[in-house]
C-alpha cells in the first residue's frame, strides 16, 4: 500500500513503534552503561524525520516521549517548545533529569502531567539552583523512579543543595507520589535512615532494585548499626527486593539470617547478574543497550521503510541536520 494512502493516525502508530526507546535503556545508570543510550538511540530516531515533510510533521512530537535534561539552557529550550506546541508535553512519558533544575523546570512539569518513568541525578554542586524542582517535583506522579548518587569514599556529598534535594525526593517518595510502584537506586547509593523510613512509607511500592554490594552494607551492623535495609523490609506492600549482582548473594543471605527484627511476611529477595557478569549457569547477562541496538538493526531503517511506502527519502531536511544537534537538549 502506498504511504500516501495511510492516515496520519496509522503512520503515527508505525513510527511510534520504531522510535520508542525502552525506559530501561533510556534510564540506565552511568555505572551500568558503557555508552550513552539516550544519545545513541536519539540519533537513530532522527532518521525518520528526514524521510519527508509529512513524516517530519507526524514524527516530531514522538521525540518528546523520552526527554533528557542536562543544563538550565536545555531546560529553557524544552520549556519553550512545550509552551509553543500545545499537547506535546502530554506525550512525555519518560524524563531523565541530569541537571537543569532551575525555574524553567516548573513549566515542563506543568506541561507534562503524564510522566511515568523518572530519573533524578542527585549529584549537584552547591552553586546549582534547584528552584524548579523545589516547586514542582512534588506535582509529578511517576510509577517508576530511579535515583542516582554515588556514596564513594573521598567524594563529598554533604553540600546543602544535595541535602535539600534529597529531602524533597524523600518527601515525594513517602507521601506525594501515590502511583510509585518501582524504585531503582544506583550502585553505591548513600543510604540513610531517613531514606529507609521514606521507603517504608511508600504506600504502593512493589519492587526495590538495588546493588547487591549495597544490600550487604545496609544489612551489616558493623557498617551501619541501624541496619537501614531491615527497616525498608517492613514496607507491607513491598513484594520483591531485586539485587543486581550475584557475587555477594550468600553473604546477603547470611546477614538476613541473623537479623532478629525482620517482619514475618518478608519480601522476596532476588538476585540477578549485572550486565557482563556470569550467571550461575555460566552464561552472561546481556547489556540492555546492546539488546536495544540489535533490535534496531533488525528493524528496517528509515530509507528502507520509505522505499516500501514508495516515498523518496530526503537526505537532509531543512532546519534539521544529520547530527541531530537540534534535538539534543
Amino acid at each position: 500500500m502506498p504511504e500516501s494512502q495511510l492516515s496520519d493516525e496509522v503512520l503515527e502508530e508505525i513510527l511510534a513503534y520504531c522510535m520508542t526507546i525502552p525506559p530501561d535503556v533510556f534510564l540506565q545508570f552511568p555505572t551500568e552503561a558503557r555508552d550513552s543510550p539516550h544519545e545513541y538511540l536519539a540519533q537513530s530516531r532522527l532518521d525518520y524525520l528526514c524521510v519527508s515533510k509529512r513524516w517530519l510533521r507526524v514524527a516530531r512530537p514522538l521525540l518528546y516521549t523520552s526527554v533528557v535534561l542536562f543544563k538550565n539552557a536545555h531546560t529553557k529550550s524544552v520549556a519553550a517548545v512545550l509552551a509553543g506546541h500545545s499537547g506535546v508535553g502530554r506525550r512525555m512519558r519518560t524524563l531523565r533529569l541530569e541537571g537543569g533544575y532551575g525555574r524553567d523546570f516548573a513549566l515542563i512539569a506543568a506541561a507534562a502531567p503524564r510522566i511515568e518513568h523518572l530519573y533524578l541525578n542527585l549529584e549537584v554542586a552547591s552553586s546549582d539552583t534547584i528552584a524548579g524542582l523545589r516547586k514542582s517535583l512534588t506535582t509529578l506522579n511517576p510509577t517508576t523512579f530511579r535515583a542516582h548518587q554515588l556514596g564513594l569514599l573521598g567524594i563529598k556529598h554533604g553540600n546543602q543543595t544535595v541535602l535539600e534535594l534529597r529531602a524533597i525526593m524523600e518527601a515525594c517518595i513517602s507521601s506525594r507520589w501515590t502511583n510509585l510502584t518501582h524504585i531503582f537506586l544506583s550502585e553505591s547509593f548513600p543510604m540513610s535512615m531517613s531514606m529507609a523510613k521514606c521507603l517504608v512509607k511508600a504506600e504502593k511500592l512493589e519492587e526495590l532494585h538495588i546493588a547487591t554490594a549495597d544490600a550487604l552494607k545496609w544489612l551489616s551492623a558493623e557498617v551501619d548499626p541501624a541496619i537501614p535495609l531491615a527497616t525498608v523490609l517492613h514496607n507491607r506492600t513491598l513484594q520483591i527486593v531485586r539485587c543486581r549482582g550475584i557475587a555477594d548473594k550468600e553473604a546477603v543471605y547470611s546477614c538476613l539470617a541473623v537479623i532478629p527484627t525482620l517482619p514475618p511476611a518478608m519480601p522476596l529477595v532476588m538476585f540477578v547478574p549485572k550486565p557482563g557478569e556470569p550467571d550461575e549457569f555460566g552464561g552472561y547477562a546481556p547489556n540492555p543497550l546492546e539488546v536495544a541496538t540489535q533490535q534496531l538493526v533488525a528493524q528496517a531503517p528509515a530509507p528502507a521503510i520509505a522505499t516500501a511506502f514508495n516515498v523518496r527519502a530526503m537526505p537532509q531536511h531543512q532546519g534539521y541536520d544529520s547530527s541531530g544537534s537540534h534535538y539534543r537538549w
